[in-house]
C-alpha cells in the first residue's frame, strides 16, 4: 500500500514538472528572437549586426519622424528630425562636439532649430558650443541655475552664444516648442538651483499620433516619484510612452521601478561608454528594463540607435558612426 501511494506520488510530481515545461515553453513561444514579447509596432533592421554608418534609405525629405541616440561614449546626445524641424538634446563631452557638428551636417542638416542642454555637466553640455559655431541656430535652452560642474565648457557656449548674438534661454514645465503636428512638451524642469543639478535636467516628451518619445536627462529618482505624487500641484503628467530614453545613463538612482511601470516603455535606449567608472548600467536596472520593455538597446554594446516612425510604426537601426569621442 505504501509503494502504490509512493509512485502515486511520484506520477504527480512527474505530471507537475511537465505541465510546467509545457506552460514554459509557451511563454517562450510567444517571445522573439530577444526573449522579450513580439510587437506589431515595432521593426528592428538587422538586429544582430550594426548596419553602417547611416541608416538604410535615410532621406531629409520624407515627412517621417526620425531620432537619433547617439553614441558619444559616457555622455548623451540625441537629434530629432521632423518635417523640417530639428531639435538637439545635448551634445556629449568636449570631444564630442566637431565628431557630433560633423555627422549632422554630413546628414545634409543645416539648421538646428532648438539647441536644449539638459543640465550642466559637462557629459551634456561639453559639445554644445561646437554645434553653435557649426550651424544656424534657433533657440538654446537650459536650465535657469548659475550652479554648474562644468565652468569652461559653460562659459564656452556663453562665448559661442555671444558670437552669433544670442543668448541662453529658460524653459518651464508645460512649455512646448513647434515641430509641425509633432507635440514637443517640457514635462520637468528646475530652474531653483537644486543640490543635484541632475535633478534640474530638462525633461523632454515628443508626441507625434499615438506614438510618444520620452528624453530624461539625468533626471533621478526625487523626479520620477512626482509622477505618483499625492500633491495635485506637483504631480507631472507622465504617462505610457513608446520609447524611453532612461534616465541617468541607467543609474539606480533614477529608472525606479514604480515609474517604470507607470511609462511602461516599449524600448529602451540607454546612453552609456564602454567599460565606465560609474558601472553604468546598474545591474538592477537593466534587469528590471529588460523586464519592462521589448527592446533594450545600449550604446556601449549597439552603437547609435535611429528610429523612424513609418506610419505609426517605430523602426529600428543600430548604427556605427563617427561621434564617439570617448569618456
Amino acid at each position: 500500500m505504501k509503494k502504490k501511494n509512493k509512485t502515486s506520488l511520484y506520477k504527480i510530481i512527474f505530471g507537475i514538472i511537465i505541465i510546467s515545461i509545457v506552460a514554459f515553453s509557451g511563454y517562450y513561444l510567444e517571445k522573439d528572437d530577444e526573449g522579450v514579447p513580439s510587437s506589431d509596432n515595432i521593426v528592428v533592421i538587422d538586429n544582430n549586426v550594426n548596419v553602417g554608418e547611416f541608416p538604410e534609405n535615410f532621406s531629409l525629405d520624407n515627412p517621417n519622424l526620425k531620432i537619433f541616440y547617439f553614441d558619444v561614449g559616457q555622455a548623451d546626445s540625441s537629434l530629432i528630425i521632423y518635417k523640417g524641424y530639428t531639435m538637439l538634446i545635448d551634445a556629449g563631452n568636449d570631444s564630442n562636439g566637431n565628431l557630433l557638428a560633423n555627422y549632422i551636417r554630413e546628414l545634409g542638416i543645416t539648421k538646428i532649430d532648438y539647441v536644449i542642454g539638459t543640465h550642466n555637466h559637462a557629459d551634456h553640455i561639453g559639445g554644445l558650443d561646437k554645434i553653435i559655431d557649426a550651424f544656424d541656430i534657433g533657440d538654446v535652452y537650459m536650465p535657469a541655475v548659475t550652479k554648474t560642474a562644468s565652468q569652461k565648457q559653460y562659459m564656452e557656449i556663453i562665448t559661442s552664444l555671444n558670437n552669433k548674438n544670442k543668448a541662453i534661454q529658460a524653459v518651464e514645465i508645460g512649455q512646448e516648442f513647434q515641430m509641425d503636428d509633432a507635440k514637443a512638451i517640457v514635462q520637468y524642469v528646475d530652474n531653483n538651483e537644486p543640490d543635484n543639478l541632475n535633478n534640474s535636467s530638462i525633461v523632454i516628451q515628443i508626441t507625434l499620433g499615438e506614438q510618444d518619445y520620452l528624453f530624461m536627462g539625468d533626471a533621478e529618482k526625487e523626479v520620477e516619484n512626482l509622477a505618483s505624487s499625492k500633491n495635485e500641484e506637483e504631480r507631472i503628467n507622465f504617462g505610457k510612452v513608446d520609447v524611453l530614453k532612461a534616465g541617468h545613463h541607467g543609474s539606480a538612482t533614477s529608472n525606479t521601478s514604480k515609474f517604470i511601470n507607470i511609462i511602461s516603455p516599449e524600448i529602451v535606449i540607454i546612453s552609456v561608454g564602454i567599460n565606465n567608472t560609474y558601472n553604468h548600467p546598474n545591474d538592477k536596472v537593466l534587469s528590471r528594463l529588460q523586464e519592462a520593455a521589448y527592446y533594450l538597446f545600449r550604446t556601449d554594446k549597439d552603437g547609435t540607435i535611429y528610429i523612424e516612425n513609418i506610419d505609426g510604426i517605430n523602426h529600428v537601426e543600430k548604427l556605427k558612426t563617427k561621434v564617439q569621442g570617448g569618456e
